[in-house]
C-alpha cells in the first residue's frame, strides 16, 4: 500500500508533529503566565538571515536568544529588549503570538497529510 521510503517519511513527519505540538504548548502556556520583562543586551551576533541573536546575563547567567536578521538590526548593545522567561525549561524568547509555533505545525501538517496518502494505489 505504501513505498517503503514513504514509511520513513511518514514517521519522521509524526515525530516533527509531536515535536512541534509540544513547542506550541510549551510557550501557550508560558505566554499566558508569564509577563513581559526588559532587559539588557551583552552583545549581538550577526550571521545569516536564519542565525542571528542577542545576548543578556540575568543572575549571573548568560542566554542566547535567537532572533532573525532585520530584528537584530534593530538593536545595540547596552539596548533593552522584551522578552518571556519559560521557568520550566530555564529559557528567554521574544513572543511573537505564536506565529513560528503556528506555522511550524501547520507546515509539518500538510506534510503529513500528503505523506499518509497512499500513492502506490493512486499510481497504479
Amino acid at each position: 500500500m505504501y513505498y517503503k521510503t514513504q514509511i520513513g517519511i511518514i514517521i519522521t513527519v509524526t515525530i516533527g508533529c509531536l515535536v512541534a505540538l509540544f513547542l506550541f504548548f510549551q510557550n501557550k502556556q508560558t505566554d499566558q503566565n508569564s509577563p513581559i520583562k526588559k532587559h539588557t543586551i551583552v552583545s549581538l551576533t550577526y550571521r545569516t538571515n536564519r542565525g542571528s541573536s542577542v545576548q543578556i546575563n540575568q543572575n549571573g547567567k548568560n542566554y542566547f536568544i535567537r532572533i532573525s536578521f532585520d530584528a537584530n538590526k534593530m538593536y545595540k548593545v547596552g539596548s533593552e529588549i522584551g522578552l518571556r522567561y519559560n521557568e520550566k525549561f530555564d529559557y528567554f524568547y521574544i513572543p511573537d503570538g505564536q506565529k513560528r509555533d503556528s506555522g511550524r505545525l501547520i507546515f509539518l501538517g500538510i506534510i503529513f497529510i500528503l505523506s499518509v496518502v497512499p500513492w502506490k494505489r493512486i499510481t497504479q
